[in-house]
């Protein structure tokens, strides 16, 4: 990895985040001690990518997304407006404009991600030049995983996905198709059945009062 190079356009960590939420509402902003989802899943990705690579947080340039635009604005992130349910074409246009290789996409309801498997699959990736790379279904908790794609992937996704379903879940289309790219998947040497995902209010509540247990732990 390129030490402290903020200009390397090498990759690019994002975070996936927009204000509606069907089972929280406005989940990216409800809090636990005092900061905001989005400012804890921030501050752990930051852990991993260091000075290394940016950071961006990739909302929507719906009305409805104003609060994490000013979230953005007063936290000093750099963000990224663009469509709220065509997620894949979100990223698409993140990475015309910007012109980084390859993004990492890490959804603001996971605010564990693990740090040391993260940080190996960016390296295994970037060394090797792969398509796709991700430490979910590896056997670490639920919700602690990133996806890294490269950067003529997601225009193939882009190109390719006409259901809203793979328009949203972007590394569906991969999944799917396998055998048409270079991947690489992590794999823990143990099993992990927790879940770190804040997915429901009994999730979020749990969080609530386990955060310092939680955030030493994982």
């Amino acid at each position: 990895m390129p030490k402290n190079n903020r200009n390397s356009r090498e990759l690019a960590a994002c975070i996936q985040v927009r204000t509606f939420s069907k089972r929280i509402k406005k989940k990216a902003l409800q809090k636990i001690l005092g900061k905001t989802l989005l400012e804890h899943c921030y501050e752990r990705l930051k852990k991993i990518v260091l000075n290394e690579y940016p950071i961006f947080i990739l909302t929507s340039d719906h009305y409805s997304d104003r609060e994490i635009i000013n979230l953005c604005k007063k936290k000093k992130y750099k963000y990224f407006k663009g469509s709220k349910n065509n997620v894949i074409n979100r990223y698409n246009k993140f990475l015309i404009s910007k012109n980084y290789k390859n993004v990492l996409r890490a959804t603001c309801d996971n605010i564990f991600i693990n740090i040391n498997s993260s940080k190996k699959i960016i390296k295994k990736h970037l060394k090797f030049n792969l398509d796709y790379s991700t430490n979910h279904y590896s056997g670490l908790p639920k919700g602690s995983g990133v996806d890294i794609f490269r950067s003529n992937v997601v225009k193939i996704i882009n190109k390719n996905v006409n259901n809203l379903d793979e328009k949203e879940h972007i590394n569906k289309f991969v999944l799917n198709n396998k055998d048409k790219f270079t991947t690489y998947f992590y794999k823990s040497q143990k099993k992990s059945n927790v879940n770190l995902s804040i997915d429901t209010y009994d999730d979020l509540e749990k969080v609530k009062l386990n955060f310092k247990k939680m955030n030493k732990k994982f």
